[in-house]
């Protein structure tokens, strides 16, 4: 006869195998990890950036959440309050089986596009201001990219911090961005992927928006795909990143040389 523990692990089993797929590799305990993309090289980088950050009873803003995985480290590193918003529905039943079975208290909102990040918020009644803001594998994938950076800088506090990590391209003399095209001829990715700044670029666009990049000597980048340059194709990588708000009556004396390392 079946104990209520070997129950347990039957029915998580179970649900893991009918909710597939699973982009992320959440440990759900008794030895059960969902099975996510085998993005590891990349998740190594962003878990080294976030263990720079303060989570310590800290309020988290987690975009593009989709299975919550980023959401449920914020909470495991101490975090008092996390929201996980996504503007898609394919991973929002994986992050509520997740919640359940990890006995999270991320409090989960879908169907949440950037552009109606602060209104959505406060019309639930959600803080104004976030400690944390997690902006991870979705600016690249957006129509309107500086829209979801200026979003973000709305719900931030004063002394708050961002991690941003995107597609990009390893410039940081020129400043530009590489549209993807469109289907059949697609310069990097996939059907999703719409932009990858220069590495100058994105650091314009977030002064821009009224943020400071910060701590790059503890930012994490993985490197072009060599077969796709020898291709012809923008030499695409992907880079993890903060920033930290910038006070408005300071950005007209911001010194782009300056924090674009171009002295």
């Amino acid at each position: 006869m079946k104990t209520e523990d070997e129950d347990r692990k039957a029915y998580i089993k179970r649900r893991v195998k009918e909710l597939e797929p699973w982009y992320h590799k959440i440990d759900l305990g008794d030895d059960i990890i969902t099975p996510g993309f085998d993005f590891d090289e990349q998740w190594v980088r962003t878990r080294s950036v976030m263990d720079n950050i303060d989570y310590k009873d800290k309020k988290v803003l987690d975009l593009a959440s989709w299975d919550g995985y980023w959401a449920f480290r914020a909470e495991e590193k101490g975090a008092s309050l996390v929201i996980s918003t996504d503007a898609r529905l394919e991973g929002y039943r994986n992050l509520l089986f997740c919640r359940e079975v990890l006995g999270s208290n991320v409090i989960p909102m879908c169907n949440v596009p950037v552009q109606e990040l602060p209104t959505r918020l406060s019309t639930i009644g959600f803080p104004d201001k976030f400690d944390v803001i997690h902006h991870l594998g979705l600016l690249y994938h957006l129509r309107d990219p500086m829209l979801s950076l200026t979003q973000a800088r709305k719900v931030i506090a004063d002394d708050g911090v961002m991690m941003l990590e995107t597609a990009f391209i390893d410039d940081n003399e020129n400043s530009y961005m590489a549209f993807n095209g469109v289907e059949g001829n697609f310069h990097f990715y996939g059907l999703s992927d719409m932009w990858a700044p220069t590495r100058l670029c994105l650091k314009e666009m977030l002064i821009r928006s009224l943020f400071e990049p910060v701590h790059e000597d503890l930012w994490q980048v993985k490197a072009p795909c060599p077969a796709a340059v020898a291709k012809g194709q923008p030499p695409v990588g992907r880079l993890v990143m903060l920033a930290k708000p910038l006070p408005e009556d300071k950005a007209t004396f911001v010194d782009l040389r300056k924090i674009s390392g171009r002295q």
